[in-house]
């Protein structure tokens, strides 16, 4: 803003959009990378567990910043039964954790 005072008046319009851009942004950013990081899938099919886990990604991308990394957390986040049905799985991207995951949830259905 310093630089925008140098130029001459700052107006209300100009002041409030770099004041969301510096601060209410942060803000919210920061409010959402504290959401991703308390993700559980709880009652979530696993589709919207992963379609939310990657909505909140955006904002919480330098938390993760590899594939394992991501697909760690993915994991952590599920259910109990789907976490321990994938204790022997490696997968090397977030599809195939995704797609394991779906596997064993219609597994667990049968029963």
């Amino acid at each position: 803003m310093r630089e925008r005072r140098a130029e001459g008046v700052l107006s209300w319009i100009n002041f409030w959009t770099e004041f969301e851009i510096r601060y209410y942004f942060r803000h919210y950013k920061r409010s959402k990378e504290h959401e991703f990081l308390g993700l559980k899938q709880e009652s979530m099919i696993v589709s919207e567990y992963k379609r939310h886990f990657h909505d909140l990604l955006i904002f919480a991308f330098t938390l993760v910043p590899t594939e394992q990394h991501r697909i760690k957390r993915l994991r952590d986040g599920l259910i109990y039964d789907l976490r321990k049905g994938l204790v022997i799985l490696y997968p090397k991207i977030v599809w195939e954790l995704v797609e394991a995951t779906r596997f064993i949830d219609a597994v667990l259905e049968e029963e």
